[in-house]
């Protein structure tokens, strides 16, 4: 091989190597500075809460618990049809500050992983990106299109992405719901254009970042300071609300995608049901309890421009199911 094609060859490979840790790189602050929530007033529509879960814990040198275990799905139901791939450890390490679920994550940390992050919720949002990245890379040795999500306990799921793009699941968004991560993940981020689940790529970490900040908070491994409200449980709200775009966008753009792909049919479903399952149970907790967290929700659940949203959903999965999970 000559000089010329070498250094191509290795371009390359330092391209794919790194194109996740572009878009990690710039998660924003939670919130950036000098946001501050719209005036409008909060109706107050609380959800029906979903219970905790209570199968047992998967095998790890720290037991798990319940908070970022994943719902136990009924058999039938929305979400009981993925298709699982483990994730065994990759370390054995520990740390009795970390709690449960950063375990977990932390077990599975990547080999090649070594960046360091300013707390334990962007920790985890980071590794699962970097878990997912892993996956990704061996899922691609037989499908060009493959992308995984790691949801903690072990699991993960290998999805193929749509053909659809980004751009276009951004614009679905209503205005109502777009908070100031919509500029950065969803109108931002061109690189990732032919790539519309990145969305689910970000929902999912969010969610698993939220899982610990809650547990952390919950089991006093997090002191909390009375002024210092972060937006992280609001957070996986707008995420979920960003994930339901890519279902209709499906629909709009490729009709034949959620059915010829249940994998990521059943997948949304399941990841839609952990999300409300973490939001419902930090949105009060006074870390996390911030102020336009009541409104968004309201938007969400009734505003005549979120209604194409809603419909997409209740097409898919049924009414039942979303009255249940989301309460519309």
């Amino acid at each position: 091989m000559n000089t010329a094609a070498s250094s191509m060859l290795l371009a390359a490979l330092a391209c794919l190597s790194c194109e996740l840790r572009e878009s990690r790189q710039v998660r924003p602050a939670y919130p950036p500075p000098g946001y501050s929530p719209p005036g409008y007033p909060a109706p107050g529509y609380p959800a029906p809460g979903y219970p905790a879960p209570s199968h047992p814990a998967p095998q790890q040198s720290v037991p798990q618990g319940n908070y970022g275990a994943p719902p136990p799905q009924a058999q039938g139901q929305p979400g009981s049809g993925v298709v699982w791939t483990p994730v065994p450890p990759t370390n054995g390490s520990s740390n009795p500050t970390w709690g449960p679920t950063l375990t977990d994550i932390m077990q599975r940390k990547p080999a090649r992983e070594t960046g360091t992050w300013p707390d334990e919720e962007g920790t985890a949002h980071e590794l699962t990106h970097s878990i997912g990245f892993e996956l990704r890379l061996a899922a691609t040795r037989t499908d060009r299109r493959a992308t995984g999500f790691y949801v903690l306990g072990g699991r993960a799921a290998i999805l193929h992405e749509p053909s659809f793009r980004k751009a276009q699941v951004a614009a679905l968004i209503p205005p109502s719901l777009r908070r100031y991560r919509y500029d950065l993940y969803l109108a931002g981020q061109p690189g990732w254009d032919d790539r519309p689940l990145y969305v689910w790529d970000e929902w999912n970490a969010y969610i698993n970042g939220a899982t610990v900040a809650i547990e952390r908070y919950q089991l006093g491994l997090e002191p909390h300071t009375t002024f210092a409200v972060k937006d992280v449980v609001l957070a996986v709200l707008e995420f979920t609300v960003y994930a339901a775009a890519d279902i209709l966008a499906a629909m709009q753009y490729e009709p034949s995608y959620l059915s010829q792909q249940p994998q990521s049919r059943e997948f949304f479903a399941f990841n839609a049901e952990r999300a409300m399952s973490v939001f419902q149970r930090g949105r009060k907790l006074p870390p996390f309890d911030y102020p336009d967290t009541d409104a968004y929700e309201a938007t969400f659940k009734a505003a005549p421009e979120a209604e194409p949203l809603r419909a997409s959903l209740r097409s898919l999965y049924g009414a039942g199911w979303t009255r249940r999970v989301f309460g519309f």
